[in-house]
């Protein structure tokens, strides 16, 4: 919800949650595991494994349950388009500042989406979970980026739409984060933010009057 959107009418993640939670999961533990477990390990471009996954949050992930959540994925991943405000925005940042990304996700065609939407061409650094062992918060991933960016953290600014892994995790890190509520799901900005905006158009406007 940053800069992808994944086209379907209820988020992928919200329907993996409901199932594993249905399966016996702890709600509050869904979102932890996965960034322990399938978002750190390199499983390919068309391939997850959820037994690490079901270990932590102990539960039985039968065949047919092992099925549901592999279609969910690829569904999400077929069907996953950028934003419109996205291509712009990033053409326009490019000019003046250093690009990364640095994001929270499976293998699953994920390297095939940035090709897809050629965007290597923007970014002078991209970073997922799966290729580097970490997580958001984990301040070694926000680290990282900035090290590949060879800039220091207290110079970056960190967009990203989740509380925890993107706004927290960056502030931790030493980063200035904004929070991008494109869904209009918070009622005031976090205040370990420095801003919020709700479009990547507003991102431009904010740093052109700093």
């Amino acid at each position: 919800d940053t800069l992808f959107w994944h086209g379907l009418a209820i988020s992928p993640m919200s329907e993996i949650k409901k199932i594993l939670v249905s399966a016996g999961a702890e709600d509050s533990q869904v979102f932890p595991a996965m960034h322990k477990t399938i978002m750190i390990k390199n499983f390919g471009e068309d391939f997850i494994d959820f037994d690490e996954l079901s270990k932590m949050l102990a539960i039985k992930i039968t065949p047919q349950l092992k099925s549901e959540l592999k279609k969910i994925w690829i569904d999400g991943g077929n069907s996953t388009i950028l934003f419109e405000d996205v291509v712009p925005s990033l053409h326009e940042l490019k000019k003046s500042f250093k690009l990364g990304l640095l994001s929270n996700t499976t293998s699953y065609r994920m390297h095939h989406l940035v090709k897809k939407f050629e965007l290597e061409k923007f970014f002078d650094a991209i970073l997922f979970s799966f290729d580097i062992g970490i997580a958001k918060p984990d301040k070694q991933a926000f680290d990282l980026i900035a090290e590949k960016l060879n800039v220091s953290n207290s110079d970056c600014v960190f967009v990203g739409d989740q509380l925890v892994p993107d706004v927290l995790g960056s502030s931790n890190a030493g980063m200035k984060p904004i929070l991008i509520d494109r869904k209009h799901k918070y009622n005031s900005k976090p205040k370990e933010a420095i801003a919020m905006i709700n479009s990547l158009n507003e991102l431009i406007e904010l740093l052109e009057k700093d």
